[in-house]
């Protein structure tokens, strides 16, 4: 097979272990963060494989993509696509529309503290005239 820059061979206990070290996390918080024992930690930490949801739980956590380190015969993916550029049209509308969102919530938002503060002044009017 034609290298393409990608490992073949993968002893995924020590990427995680050299990606602890870089991040100076201690296995005993690690295993915290991944909702699992010290010893288990240890166990996937001297084991060339593991399983892969474990293995995204693993680099949600430290923030690393472990599934860089193994080829799986594609081409290399384009950077930000995730691999598949069909779906980057899909990705384009997701972030037109999450943008649209989020600026209607910004837009009511403050419509919301517009009103407060026009109850604000209400109830201080209500009050001044009940203290009459």
């Amino acid at each position: 097979m034609e290298k393409t820059g990608v490992e073949n061979d993968v002893h995924i206990g020590r990427k995680i272990s050299e990606v602890l070290n870089e991040k100076k996390m201690l296995k005993a918080e690690f295993a915290r963060l991944l909702g699992v024992s010290a010893p288990t930690v240890s166990y996937m930490l001297d084991r060339d494989t593991i399983d892969l949801k474990m293995l995204v739980k693993v680099s949600r956590v430290l923030k690393h993509n472990f599934l860089q380190y193994y080829d799986v015969g594609g081409p290399p993916a384009a950077p930000g696509t995730g691999g598949n550029k069909e779906l980057e049209p899909l990705n384009a509308k997701i972030r037109e529309l999450t943008a649209a969102l989020e600026a209607k919530v910004g837009e009511m938002e403050r419509m919301r503290v517009e009103m407060v503060m026009k109850e604000n002044e209400w109830l201080r009017k209500i009050n001044s005239l009940l203290e009459k």
